[in-house]
Order: C-alpha cells, then sequence, then structure tokens
C-alpha cells in the first residue's frame, strides 16, 4: 500500500521543483472521430491502431505519416454507440504477429440473444501482416450484461503473464446502486483476469488461471483478480517493470490511480464504493469504512489509490484518463507516469518512486480521451475531438518552434520564424513547391545551435512564384536528425491589375464585377454595405481558376455611397461604389 502526502501540498510544492519535465506535445495527427483507444501490435510493423467509438479501427502508418484509407475493422453494425457506449478498448495478443489474434471490448446492440447495451468482449483474427480484418472472424469470448448505459469502462491489456486483464465499471447509476463493487459474485465494479488461450472444454471460451486469488471459494466469482471499482477509464502494464495502473473515475469528491506491483497474487480491494479516492463514501461519514453498501464491513481493509485529485476544474478535473509509465526516448520524462483529465484537460505527472504530483496544463490535446504507446514505447495521447500527439519534453526536443508563417508583403513573400529553444541545430532549409507536393531548396539559414532563448528568425522570397505557393521548413541537427514543420501557403499576385474591378461606377442597378485571375477554384463572395454598416446586397457562387465577370441587378437602393467586399482566394477586396 502507497501512502501520499496531504494533497495541497502535491499540488502547490510543484512551484519549487527544479529540473521538473516541461511537457511538449508533437507531431499532431488529425481526421478521427470520437477516438478512444491508440496502440501499437506490438508486431514491429509500425502501425498505430486507434479505435473510434462508433466501431471501426483505423491504422496510422508510422513509415509513411499516412492514415490508411481503408478500415482495420468495421463492426459498426453491432456496436450499440452513443454516450458511454460503443467500441472502448483494444488489445493485441502477445503472439499476434504469428496468430493474427486480437481483443475489443464494446457494448453491443441487441442480438444473437444478447440485451442491447451488453459489454461484448470478442476475439477476431486478422491475416498475418493484413490491413483489414473480416469481421466475421468474430468469436465472443465473455459477456457482460449491464445495468445502465454508463460506466462501461471498456479497456483491456495483456499482462506480463500472458492473461487478458478486463477491468469493469459498477454497471452504472450514481453512487452504485446495485452495490457491485463489493459485490463478490458480480463481474462488474472488479479487474478480470482470463486465459484466452486455454478455453474451458465445453465451457467457455476462456479458462482460469489456476492462481486467480479466489480459485476455490464458492462466495467470489473465480474471473476476479481485484474488487472496488468504480467505472475504470484505462489501465497499463509498465512494459519494463509489470506494474499494473488503473484509473478509476470518481462519484463526486475525488478521482483516483490505483497500482499493483508487478508479481502480486491479486486479491486486491480499491474501496468502492466504501471509498472514493483517499475518502470514505459517502463523503461525511464517520469511520471506516462508510456506510454505502451493506459490503463495507467494518475492519476491512482497503488498498487505497496511489495518488488521487479533488474534482475541481483549478487544479484537478472530473473525469480521469488513464495514462502510462512513460518509458519513450525523452529521458527526463523516463518513469513518470502519465494520466490527464478529460474535464479539465489537466496533466499529471506522478514521479519515480513517488512524491509531489506535477501538473500541466498546457497541453493542446483538449478532452484527453486516450493515451496509448508504439511499438518503440513512444508515448501518445488522442484529444476526443480527433486529434493525436506524441508526448515529449522540451529538454529532448532539438527545437521548440514557437511561430512559423508565410506572409505577401508589397512584392516580396516574408517567411518568419521563432524558436523557444534549440538544442544542437544545425540549420533550416527553407523549400518552395507550386502545387504542395513537389518541393525544392529556396535558401538555407543557419541556426543558433543551442541556447535557451528565444531566436527569431527571417528569410524573404524577392521573386515568388505566381499564384499560389507553398513553403516548407525543414531544421536539420548537427547529428544529421531532420525535422519537417507545418507547410505554409500564400496566394502572391503581381501587380494591382489582379484586384477586381467594377463597373459601371456610378451606376443604379445593373453592375458587372471582373476578376482579371481567379488563382484557385473556390467561393467568391459579393457583399455590398451602407454607410451606417448594413448589408444590402450578398452573392456567393463557386467557381474554377481563371478570369470572370459577374453581372448582377441590384435590389432598388437609395442614391449614395456604398462599400463593395469581393473576397476570393483567401483575400478581401474592397472600393466605393456610387448608386444615383
Amino acid at each position: 500500500m502507497r501512502t501520499l502526502t496531504t494533497l495541497l501540498v502535491l499540488f502547490f510544492a510543484l512551484h519549487g521543483i527544479d529540473a521538473q519535465p516541461d511537457l511538449r506535445f508533437v507531431e499532431p495527427v488529425s481526421g478521427f472521430s470520437s477516438p478512444v483507444d491508440i496502440t501499437g501490435a506490438g508486431d514491429g510493423s509500425e502501425r498505430l491502431f486507434i479505435v473510434e467509438q462508433d466501431g471501426t479501427i483505423k491504422i496510422y502508418d508510422q513509415s509513411t505519416n499516412t492514415t490508411l484509407a481503408t478500415d482495420f475493422l468495421d463492426i459498426t453494425d453491432r456496436v450499440r454507440f452513443g454516450g458511454e457506449r460503443g467500441l472502448l478498448g483494444l488489445a493485441f495478443h502477445p503472439e499476434f504477429a504469428t496468430n493474427g489474434h486480437f481483443y475489443v471490448n464494446y457494448t453491443t446492440i441487441a442480438r444473437n440473444g444478447l440485451v442491447n447495451g451488453t459489454t461484448v468482449i470478442a476475439r477476431f483474427t486478422a491475416a498475418i501482416g493484413a490491413n483489414t480484418v473480416d469481421p466475421n472472424t468474430e468469436e465472443v469470448v465473455l459477456s457482460i450484461n449491464q445495468v445502465a448505459s454508463n460506466h462501461n469502462a471498456g479497456d483491456l491489456a495483456f499482462g506480463p503473464d500472458g492473461y487478458l486483464y478486463i477491468p469493469t465499471g459498477d454497471g452504472g447509476g450514481g453512487g452504485d446502486p446495485d452495490q457491485t463493487g463489493q459485490d463478490p459474485m458480480a463481474l462488474l465494479g472488479k479487474m478480470l483476469r482470463i486465459d484466452v488461450d486455454n478455453p474451458v472444454i465445453g465451457g467457455t471460451n476462456y479458462g482460469i488461471p489456476a492462481d486467480n486469488p479466489f480459485v476455490g471459494n464458492a462466495g467470489v466469482r473465480d474471473e476476479i483478480w481485484a474488487l472496488g471499482l468504480r467505472n475504470p477509464w484505462r489501465i497499463s502494464f509498465d512494459r519494463q517493470t509489470g506494474d499494473l495502473w488503473i484509473a478509476d473515475v470518481g462519484q463526486g469528491q475525488r478521482e483516483e490511480v490505483n497500482f499493483e506491483a508487478a508479481g502480486s497474487a491479486g486479491g486486491m480491494n480499491f474501496g468502492w464504493d466504501c471509498r472514493e479516492g483517499l475518502l470514505d463514501y459517502p463523503a461525511g461519514t464517520s469511520g471506516s469504512p462508510g456506510t454505502s453498501s451493506p459490503n463495507c464491513v467494518e475492519g476491512t481493509t482497503y488498498d487505497e489509490p496511489v495518488f488521487d485529485y479533488p474534482r475541481s476544474s483549478s487544479i484537478g478535473g472530473f473525469s480521469i484518463t488513464g495514462g502510462f509509465l512513460y518509458r519513450g526516448s525523452a529521458d527526463d520524462l523516463v518513469g513518470y507516469y502519465i494520466c490527464a483529465d478529460f474535464a479539465s484537460s489537466n496533466f499529471f505527472l506522478y514521479p519515480p518512486g513517488g512524491g509531489t504530483l506535477l501538473v500541466d496544463g498546457s497541453s493542446p490535446a483538449f478532452s484527453p480521451s486516450t493515451f496509448g504507446e508504439d511499438d518503440n514505447g513512444e508515448l501518445y495521447v488522442f484529444s476526443y475531438g480527433g486529434t493525436f500527439y506524441r508526448v515529449t519534453t522540451l529538454r529532448s526536443m532539438p527545437v521548440e518552434l514557437t511561430a512559423w508563417t508565410a506572409e505577401v508583403q508589397d512584392k516580396v513573400v516574408v517567411l518568419s520564424w521563432q524558436t523557444g529553444a534549440e538544442v544542437g541545430a544545425a540549420d533550416y532549409v527553407i523549400e518552395r513547391s507550386s502545387n504542395g507536393v513537389d518541393f525544392s531548396t529556396l535558401a538555407t539559414v543557419i541556426a543558433a545551435g543551442t541556447t535557451s532563448e528565444a531566436t527569431d528568425y527571417t528569410y524573404t522570397d524577392v521573386e515568388p512564384l505566381g499564384g499560389r505557393s507553398y513553403y516548407r521548413l525543414r531544421q536539420r541537427d548537427l547529428d544529421g536528425a531532420e525535422e519537417l514543420f507545418p507547410v505554409r501557403s500564400v496566394i502572391f499576385r503581381s501587380g494591382s491589375a489582379a484586384a477586381p474591378t467594377i463597373t459601371p461606377n456610378p451606376t443604379q442597378r445593373d453592375l458587372s464585377i471582373t476578376i482579371p485571375e481567379l488563382q484557385e477554384n473556390g467561393p467568391v463572395n459579393v457583399q455590398i454595405f451602407a454607410t451606417d454598416g448594413r448589408r444590402v446586397f450578398e452573392h456567393v457562387r463557386l467557381d474554377e481558376a481563371g478570369r470572370h465577370q459577374y453581372d448582377y441587378i441590384l435590389p432598388e437602393l437609395p442614391a449614395g455611397v456604398y462599400r463593395v467586399v469581393v473576397r476570393f482566394d483567401g483575400e478581401a477586396f474592397q472600393q466605393n461604389l456610387v448608386i444615383r
């Protein structure tokens, strides 16, 4: 059992910490819908598998930095999706590279005798090296009836012992109304441990490990490894030590992270619904344990969380998203357990060996829904909005880019960038393209090298390409490593002839607007405003690149001076128009 100093000290002592990891979130990849899991397959294929809650699994190819167009798995036809339901977890068999087996956790629609909303643990089989899987390979391993639509938990993971661990929620509703968390005969509110490689002959599609802690006890289900969970959202095994970390979403007072050391004999009781975090439940009850459930027996010893935090947006949050014990390439982050809060988007770093809990509120991953590791141990976090990031630290990044812009100024294009810090940086290569695909080197700018100070850089393209052009910044290190920064684009117009012309002017009702050259396919928006700011006319059309003339008959307008705004190619042009 681990203990903590007062949480208030944990949160406010961080201001005096020296050399704490300074988190950075890099290499964003977008385009996903309601992501709830991300993981490598353990087969060295440089693939990240992204679970979308509606019932699909996508592949991101790390070798080409692309998301494959075809889904790895699509079971939307059988997934009950909405709220806390859906396809919620994915775990690859330790021998996936040779047997193709992987397991998912989802809530099902009513089918094949299963009640709507039932939790299903199922196995699918992929052909070796395949990027798509036949959904008909499904074999249901285990199903658990759910009492309500929430608290489905949904994760699953193979432990270093080769067994499948399945955390389950308490069945939903507030305060564990069905009292499953401490019920030894309920599979809900537990950590389950099953053997998927040795199913019971003529029985279930799984076996019971002989060393499960309650085997032989008729009063406890054999599948149970640990008790007292409310709604565990993400578990993980430390890939180096085998320790188990369990994040459990709280009820009204605390969010918590529980810990089980590798080699444990199981049988731990994490307290729900007698305890919530380090507090008795319900809050305010005297003595220990709490009085919420008849299963809360006086004198019972509960396994306290390794840390918990208050349900407060300022220093905590309202829904924990469990993470991983970091084992990636950022040396100053190794050994920290990293998790976050879905509601506040605060990130929490629990240091090696325990101690002061660090809080980081700088992440661009708003509403962090899940963490995951690739095959090399690099850590990723997903924003529920659909973008994932690699988690690293400032110290491990050769260059921290804080700004990078391309702007047309008069007859040139000015490229500007700023770094917050540089470590062993050699130079910056500016590349240019007319189509955004084929780039060539335009110039090379020497880097500051190594500095903790902000550094500003500027380069002027004095002979820009006509029309839309693209600029890319390639940063090179002294050791030969390279990093590509995002592409920027501008539209360069040669001379004032590119501006639209309005005829006749003055006019009564007839009006023509000529655009000498629309640079790219897109919308042309024409608006006319009176002197008091009222919009009196608007017309939008989509057109192909090229020269265009648009003829309009204006509504009857009082005589006077009006302002015409024409928007196209990402720019706005304004002229006065006289109505007679």
